[in-house]
């Protein structure tokens, strides 16, 4: 199926309410106002809700996505990046939004950033400790040149895993795909 940069994707039933900030006429930037960004985080499902981020205090499993342009974008495994209504992912538990700042870019240069990653983040190159809906989230912060910084603890036991024994861990292989 080919990429459509408007989005596609599936829809659960609202989790939380954010109230969206009207954007200018064609969603470009007039000076001094942007494009609203924001971090989505996710509970991986009831089962990590539960026995893992209950109870980890500021660690956990997270998965996350990036809203911006009215859509919600994440990375994951065998679809790549993907687009779903904000706060509202198929397959994960909706736990909390953190607002990253305005980009001052243009609809069309996140646009094209968008094309960009669907290139440079496929599906097969995805790893659930190495490469993942977190790494992304990173990367196209930057891109968006956000001036709020990302937050590091959604990182939280993946990448601590990853500093314990980081050459051991490359030939591991997920059991699950949704990350």
């Amino acid at each position: 199926m080919p990429w459509n940069p408007e989005g596609s994707g599936g829809h659960s039933p609202a989790r939380a309410t954010k109230q969206a900030r009207p954007l200018s006429g064609d969603q470009n930037p007039v000076e001094g106002e942007g494009l609203p960004v924001w971090l989505h985080i996710y509970d991986l499902g009831c089962v990590s809700k539960f026995v893992v981020n209950s109870w980890a205090g500021t660690q956990g499993i997270f998965h996350v996505g990036i809203e911006v342009l009215d859509k919600e974008w994440c990375y994951m495994s065998r679809h790549g990046l993907r687009c779903h209504r904000a706060m509202e992912h198929p397959h994960h538990l909706y736990k909390e939004s953190i607002a990253l700042g305005e980009t001052m870019l243009s609809a069309e240069q996140v646009k094209q950033k968008l094309g960009d990653f669907q290139q440079t983040w496929p599906g097969s190159a995805y790893h659930f400790l190495q490469r993942n809906c977190i790494h992304f989230a990173e990367e196209f912060h930057k891109a968006l040149q956000l001036t709020e910084p990302f937050p590091e603890w959604v990182h939280c036991i993946p990448k601590e895993v990853m500093n314990l024994s980081p050459k051991a861990l490359p030939s591991v292989t997920p059991t699950f795909y949704f990350f």
